[in-house]
C-alpha cells in the first residue's frame, strides 16, 4: 500500500534532478515567465522549487523594505524580480534581483540577458527550505556584486563579492 502526505501550504516544495545543459534549457523554455516554479542549475543538478506562502511573504517584506529605502533616499533601482538568468553552464532565478549602478548598461529591459547585459547588482534569496545549492558560490561565479540571504535561523544577512567570494557585510555596498 502506498501512502502520500501533503506538505503544509506554506512549505516550499523542492526537487533535485541530474540533467544536462540541453535538458535544463528545454525545461526552462517550456515554463512561462509568470509561472511559480523557480529553477536553479549548477551545470549538473537542476533544482525545481515552488515557493510556499511563508517564503513569498518574507520575499515581499524584503522588497517592500527596499522600495522604502529607494523612496527615502531618492535613487533609481530596477527590479527584475525572479527573472531567469543564464550563463552557461548555470541558470538561476533569484527570489528578487535588482539593477542599481549597472542599470544604465542594460540594453533591453524586456529581454535582460547575461550574454549582453551585466548581472544584477543585488540578488535576494529567501532560504527557508531544505535546499541543496550553495547560492553564494553560484552567484559569485557569475559576478553578482551583492547577495542578501534570509533564513529562519539567522534572519537577513548581506554579503559582498570580494576577490571572487562573498564576505559578510554590515552595510550594503550597492545601496
Amino acid at each position: 500500500m502506498t501512502t502520500a502526505s501533503a506538505a503544509p501550504i506554506d512549505s516550499d516544495q523542492v526537487i533535485h534532478l541530474r540533467v544536462s545543459w540541453e535538458a535544463y534549457k528545454a525545461l526552462s523554455a517550456g515554463i512561462c515567465d509568470d509561472s511559480s516554479p523557480r529553477l536553479v542549475y549548477d551545470g549538473e543538478t537542476l533544482e525545481i522549487m515552488s515557493p510556499g506562502s511563508k517564503h513569498e511573504r518574507i520575499a515581499a517584506r524584503i522588497a517592500d523594505f527596499l522600495s522604502s529605502v529607494v523612496i527615502e533616499w531618492n535613487f533609481n533601482i530596477e527590479s527584475t524580480r525572479s527573472t531567469a538568468f543564464e550563463a552557461q553552464p548555470h541558470g538561476f532565478e533569484g527570489d528578487d534581483s535588482y539593477y542599481i549602478a549597472s542599470a544604465p548598461k542594460v540594453q533591453d529591459w524586456d529581454n535582460v540577458s547575461l550574454a549582453t547585459d551585466p548581472p544584477p547588482d543585488l540578488i535576494v534569496e529567501v532560504d527557508i527550505s531544505k535546499r541543496r545549492f550553495d547560492k553564494k558560490t553560484l552567484y559569485a561565479g557569475i559576478g553578482i556584486p551583492e547577495f542578501w540571504r534570509y533564513d529562519g535561523n539567522t534572519g537577513l544577512e548581506a554579503f559582498s563579492l570580494t576577490d571572487g567570494a562573498y564576505v559578510a557585510i554590515d552595510v550594503s555596498r550597492v545601496i
